[in-house]
Parts: structure tokens; sequence; C-alpha cells
């Protein structure tokens, strides 16, 4: 999927923990397409322990992947999206805190800005994400693919 991002349209990661998926999006997607990976790098009670932004940059800088990844290092509840984006997202990688508030909270104020993106949802057969999930359907989201039984994937277009 990341390598079906065009130029002109970013890859947004929130929750990047050590940065293992950041860099393999950041290496399958085409030159002119950044990753931006959004952490606060404090963890979670829903996975995540252990989170290290120093593990993350030294990975990056040992792939050589400095230039297609921007580590925001922040809140995903308290971004303000329009002043950390350098353009519209072209896919959503979602694998933060899985709680049904805090997932509806970062999306609702991101997904108005994805229009026409992917979003790309981690542990989506748990039962808190399906409730996020249901809520964020007015954001036109559509079912593209999912493998909830086996990996807890699912992928979504944002139709708006």
């Amino acid at each position: 999927l990341t390598a079906a991002v065009m130029p002109g349209r970013c890859i947004v990661e929130i929750g990047s923990w050590r940065g293992r998926s950041a860099c393999v999006m950041a290496d399958a997607c085409i030159e002119g397409v950044q990753v931006i990976a959004v952490d606060h790098f404090k963890g979670d009670d829903t996975g995540g322990e252990h989170p290290s932004k120093e593990i993350m940059s030294a990975t990056i800088a040992k792939l050589g992947l400095e230039r297609k990844i921007l580590i925001v290092d922040a809140d995903a509840k308290l971004v303000e999206w329009v002043n950390v984006l350098p353009c519209r997202p072209g896919l959503v990688f979602y694998d933060a805190d899985h709680k049904t508030q805090p997932t509806i909270e970062i999306l609702s104020r991101l997904l108005p800005l994805a229009k026409s993106a992917l979003l790309v949802i981690h542990d989506s057969n748990w039962e808190m994400t399906q409730k996020a999930i249901h809520w964020l359907s007015v954001f036109g989201l559509s079912e593209v693919f999912s493998a909830r039984d086996e990996t807890g994937i699912a992928v979504y277009s944002i139709g708006l």
C-alpha cells in the first residue's frame, strides 16, 4: 500500500514504538513520499511497552532513511495536524492506543485532512477498536480489505 502513495502525498503513522513499521513503509514508498511517524514514546496499556525514540532514530540512520521519515515526538491526541503535515496524507497507519475513545479522538481530527486516502488499522479485531471504527464510519470509511481473524488488520478508503 505504501508503494501506491504518490509524491505530493505523505504517509502518517500513529504509534511508532521503535520504528520498525515506519522503516518498512519508508523503504517501500517511492521517492518524494515521506513517512510522518507520530509517537510520544511513553507506551500504553494496550501493548507497546518499552518504546524507544533512540532505537527508532538509530534504526532509521542505519538504514539510511533519514530523508524519508520525520519523527514527531508528541501525543497524537494533541497534535495540530495542519501544522505537522507537509502535505495531505495518502495513507494513515494507526497502531497506537486502541481503546475506543483515544482512537476516535485522534482519527476524528486527522481523517478530514486525509480525503481519498487509505486508513490501515492494526488490531482491528479488538472489540474496543471495532467500536471506534464503527463511530469513525461518519468519515465515509469503506472497507477495502480485512484480515481480522488472522492479523487484526483492516484497510479502509476514506470517502468524506
